[in-house]
């Protein structure tokens, strides 16, 4: 377990998931986890809801933004990742050969993020913290525990990331795959994985479970379903899921 008060620049801080039914995500998730909610009105009757275990916070639920949802966009997870500057990073990755999806705005009272797509078209967000540094629990039952990005070219897409927040990157085996670690601070925080070349490349967070087995089970009661078998890692076991809306997640055994 690790408690943030203030995350490490380079470090995935936070989750949000956006999605088309918000009550419904509430509720599968709410229940799988154990989650508390507390929701924050942002104005024109949207509502940020915030996710707790034990008091801290783990990730966000946010209502998927109409204009995204008509152009087809899939509800998903966003992985955010802690930086000195929002702006500095947007620039910088562009150098690197990524694009800026969503230009540095400021979330008032909050911070100020970026939403950026690697070289593969991956996206995820980039936050200055101001007022809210993100996730203050990791690595906890509920809490997510780990990110992962699909990819179908790993080493092409690592040198993006090298350069961008000067992670450490390594290849090892996992159960058979061989995956690209990543290490930010000398700590072990996801992967690299090779998906087919017709899959899209994507980022996925892992929430930890203390119960493997009842949690997958639990999640098909809700109406969530399993995509593959569950694996052997070194971390533990690991499923790859769809919640009740159909959007991806995993489960990782800690």
């Amino acid at each position: 377990m690790i408690e943030r008060t203030a995350h490490p620049v380079g470090d995935f801080c936070f989750a949000e998931l956006s999605s088309s039914d918000q009550e419904g995500s509430i509720s599968f998730y709410s229940n799988l986890f154990g989650w508390e909610r507390r929701d924050d009105p942002i104005g024109d009757g949207v509502v940020f809801s915030d996710m707790f275990v034990d008091g801290r916070q783990v990730c966000e639920i946010t209502p998927q933004d109409p204009a995204a949802r008509a152009a087809g966009e899939r509800p998903q997870w966003n992985c955010y990742i802690a930086v000195d500057s929002a702006d500095d990073s947007a620039s910088r990755a562009t150098h690197f050969g990524g694009t800026v999806a969503v230009s540095p705005r400021d979330v008032p009272g909050a911070g100020r993020l970026a939403v950026i797509a690697d070289p593969q078209g991956a996206s995820f967000r980039v936050w200055e913290a101001r007022g809210h540094i993100g996730a203050s629990l990791l690595d906890h039952p509920g809490a997510i525990a780990w990110y992962s990005l699909g990819s179908p070219d790993p080493a092409g897409v690592a040198d993006f990331y090298r350069g961008l927040f000067g992670w450490e990157l390594t290849t090892s085996d996992h159960s058979g795959e061989t995956h690209v670690d990543i290490r930010n601070n000398d700590r072990l925080q996801g992967c690299i994985r090779s998906v087919a070349s017709d899959q899209d490349s994507g980022w996925i967070v892992s929430f930890g479970t203390a119960q493997l087995d009842s949690t997958l089970q639990r999640a098909r009661q809700l109406g969530g379903d399993c995509r593959t078998d569950p694996t052997s890692t070194s971390r533990g076991g690991w499923a790859h899921l769809t919640d009740a809306q159909g959007t991806r997640f995993d489960l990782l055994g800690i």
